[in-house]
């Protein structure tokens, strides 16, 4: 279970650019009710430990052993051939995850079933929800974003959401979920091979960088007005300082694609998305220190 092949397509790494959705929600959390040792602070850790290590890389074993790509994958480039061992691992990890997130609440175990189960009609071959352009793209923007966000909030034991709250889950899907079809950008041989219609081959090269800007533009304006009426023009001005690097990137990588399709390669995909990751995990770990206040006080 535990071999070479196992341990490549769990893609660990992969967590680290799905955690934004994570920190920003924590962010939102009042800072006292995590301070370090109380119930909430291990209520959060549990949770982390829960997607981080436990179900995002299950969902990457799942969704590689039922796809067997022999091309780049997420984070991977040359990717091991597939065997049982991958599907072996995702099940374990997807159990383990399951039994510590029941450690946290009732409400977060329910929704960390959701995810599951959903993650697995996304890529199960007899219903595989990812070969519809429409309804995958959907799945990942909901699940990955909104989803995992409320996920945070029931760590109050709760379901008692409030319309700020939905709001800045759909926001985080907008800015995270919203950028999945670049993902997608660089695989339309091999998923056109493997039966798969993905929202990036409906949009094109070119219609799929349009499309994820815009999505991640409404995700930003929303996040950035509730920063500036809820804390700060501090905070907001803070995440766009520190996203300029991402976002003269991708504006030079898309000029770059537009000059030349051949450009939106694995690579460069892996580049954008990293940094990406970087920059908002940067700002969101420094908001939930609260330290764009004692930088420039309100």
């Amino acid at each position: 279970m535990f071999t070479k092949t196992a341990w490549q397509h769990l893609r660990l790494r992969f967590s680290f650019l799905l955690m934004p959705v994570f920190l920003l929600s924590v962010c939102i959390i009042n800072i006292q009710q995590i301070s370090f040792l109380s119930n909430h602070f291990y209520f959060v850790a549990i949770a982390f430990v829960v997607w981080h290590l436990f179900i995002y890389p299950a969902s990457n074993a799942y969704n590689s052993f039922q796809d067997r790509d022999e091309g780049s994958i997420g984070d991977i480039e040359i990717p091991l051939k597939v065997d049982n061992s991958v599907f072996k691992i995702s099940l374990l990890f997807n159990a383990l995850g399951l039994v510590l997130a029941c450690f946290a609440g009732l409400y977060f175990f329910m929704f960390v079933l959701v995810y599951v189960i959903f993650s697995t009609l996304y890529s199960y071959r007899k219903i595989r929800l990812k070969k519809f352009p429409i309804i995958g793209f959907l799945t990942i923007f909901f699940f990955q974003g909104f989803w995992v966000f409320l996920s945070i909030f029931t760590l109050n034991q709760t379901l008692d959401f409030s319309n700020q709250t939905l709001l800045l889950a759909l926001a985080s899907s907008f800015i995270f979920g919203g950028g999945y079809p670049i993902t997608q950008i660089y695989q339309h041989q091999q998923d056109k091979k493997d039966g798969v219609k993905t929202i990036s081959m409906l949009l094109g090269i070119r219609g799929t960088l349009i499309f994820s800007g815009l999505m991640f533009l409404i995700g930003f304006a929303t996040l950035n007005y509730y920063l500036i009426v809820k804390f700060n023009w501090v905070y907001a001005l803070s995440y766009a300082i520190i996203l300029l690097p991402a976002l003269i990137y991708f504006n030079k990588w898309a000029i770059s694609v537009f000059k030349n399709p051949i450009n939106a390669n694995f690579k460069n995909v892996m580049r954008m998305t990293w940094i990406n990751a970087l920059c908002n995990n940067f700002a969101f770990l420094l908001f939930l220190f609260q330290f764009p206040i004692y930088i420039c006080p309100a």
